[in-house]
């Protein structure tokens, strides 16, 4: 089946994929056709309803999917009213906003299907039951309208990163988003986080996998890593392959969690590469010894999120619960 990914990436920042890049490796290894639009202006200019719709008719696609997170909802819906115009396959949405919003989402009638959660798997899986012209209505992890009612399968349990394929690079104009950011490059070494931060999905997240699976935090797994030579293999890719990397940033939500693997990757991450790169942390997983790798390997940035500088305000609101002189020896910690 040839599948078509569109990101609706217009209006808020230029970005990598990953999860579209992680589910394109796993449908061209079953063997399927895959395409990706992104429409970002720091790209190419946004379509006309007209020149979309010209080109979804041309890319004649069985199943479009959309890769949605919360502030590109209003574009995607758009765009998904105008590919009704267009085609007749099926519509389905994915990404973070199925999990925030996925009422609104099957309300609005845009789109046939959602696909809830970390979705390598389930997402495959659909695509292989339509590939079968057989029923997807009982599978994980879907959602979707019947007779007017609002249905949420259950989720599965989430994937091992370890057996995934290589991303898809190559469905990107990669180049070109390397380009418009200045040589800064992504990178993402694990999935998940242990805190509850009330302005971040994660804690939604977690609790909605743990509801469906019966299970605690640790059972879920939350926190995994690629293993650091997939790692490091990903890096020597990039470097061999595309032009003017200039630094390199681990969008991990904690970075710096499990101080081994921190260690590892350093040790390994010098041999290949002298470029600077950015880490997130967090001060309560951050001490001298994670300095001294980060620093010996070319660390240049690590992100703290402090959030607001009120202890009551972090702790009642934010479900942030760090005290100041905490934030403060973390930012001062020595790296010789």
């Amino acid at each position: 089946m040839k599948i078509l990914f569109l990101y609706p990436n217009a209006g808020s920042q230029l970005g990598f994929n990953y999860g579209i890049a992680h589910l394109s490796a796993v449908l061209k290894q079953a063997g399927h056709d895959v395409a990706l639009w992104q429409l970002c202006d720091d790209i190419e200019p946004l379509p006309s309803r007209e020149q979309f719709i010209s080109r979804l008719r041309r890319e004649s696609a069985d199943i479009i999917g959309f890769s949605v997170v919360t502030n590109q909802w209003p574009y995607a819906k758009k765009l998904a009213a105008w590919a009704r115009r267009a085609t007749d396959a099926p519509l389905v949405c994915g990404g973070i906003h199925t999990m925030a919003a996925g009422e609104e989402i099957l309300q609005s009638k845009l789109f046939d299907y959602i696909i809830r959660g970390e979705a390598e798997e389930a997402f495959a899986e659909f695509v292989d039951t339509l590939s079968k012209n057989q029923d997807p209505s009982g599978l994980k992890n879907l959602g979707y309208l019947a007779n007017g009612s609002l249905r949420f399968n259950p989720l599965r349990p989430l994937p091992d990163l370890t057996k995934l394929p290589f991303k898809d690079y190559d469905i990107f104009d990669f180049q070109k988003i390397i380009d418009a950011k200045n040589g800064w490059t992504g990178l993402m070494a694990s999935r998940g986080c242990p805190f509850s931060c009330t302005y971040c999905f994660n804690h939604q997240l977690v609790s909605n996998y743990r509801q469906d699976l019966g299970c605690s935090f640790k059972g879920l797994n939350y926190i995994r890593h690629f293993e650091v030579n997939q790692m490091i293999q990903e890096i020597a890719y990039l470097l061999q392959n595309y032009r003017n990397i200039s630094m390199f940033i681990l969008d991990d939500d904690l970075f710096t969690f499990y101080r081994e693997y921190v260690k590892q990757f350093c040790a390994a991450y010098k041999k290949i590469s002298t470029l600077p790169f950015v880490v997130n942390a967090h001060v309560g997983f951050f001490d001298e010894k994670r300095a001294r790798y980060l620093a010996d390997a070319n660390c240049s940035i690590v992100k703290f999120g402090v959030e607001s500088g009120s202890e009551r305000i972090r702790r009642q609101i934010l479900q942030r619960r760090m005290k100041n002189k905490d934030i403060i020896s973390a930012i001062e910690t020595p790296s010789g």
